[in-house]
């Protein structure tokens, strides 16, 4: 019986500190970068991007912003497919030229909404801040094919 009563006491203590653990096991997936994944090496993907505020339009253009169009927004959207049931990867070049303390504050904000799907299941995609102007795109082999608008926001930015 005092056995299990340890037993039970080193569960408990395992069990609180699992968040912790389970959080350092996060930051190291967040900095991690897939080595030598190229887009277009592994299959077929484009991204076509949507921009527009502050005299800046850009519609259905695989041209992302320069830096000066991309200062101008606090919003930008582009529509990404991922025509391959590969990895694959797509760039969001942002142009924000945010500073190096962005990618621990999670910034910038993304949404990603669904506009079709081999399956009727949601694909796994994940997602990198790579650089101060980049966000890393990455749907995972044995998905099928998909098209997800993505949208992200500036930090600091009026509503948000």
């Amino acid at each position: 019986m005092q056995y299990l009563r340890k037993l039970g006491a080193a569960l408990w203590a395992l069990l609180a500190s699992l968040p912790a653990l389970v959080m350092q096991q996060f930051q190291a997936l967040r900095d991690w970068t897939p080595p030598g994944l190229i887009p277009g090496e592994v299959g077929a993907v484009t991204v076509n991007y949507f921009v527009r505020g502050g005299g800046v339009v850009i519609n259905n253009s695989a041209t992302p912003p320069t830096q000066t169009q991309a200062q101008q927004v606090m919003k930008q959207s582009a529509v990404c497919v991922f025509g391959t049931v590969d990895d694959v990867l797509a760039l969001f070049t942002h142009n924000w030229g945010l500073d190096n303390s962005a990618a621990p504050w999670y910034e910038p904000e993304i949404l990603v909404e669904p506009i079709s799907t081999g399956t009727t299941s949601w694909p796994m995609l994940t997602f990198w801040r790579h650089t101060t102007n980049v966000m890393y795109v990455m749907k995972r082999a044995g998905d099928k094919e998909t098209t997800v608008q993505i949208t992200l926001r500036r930090p600091h930015s009026i509503g948000q």
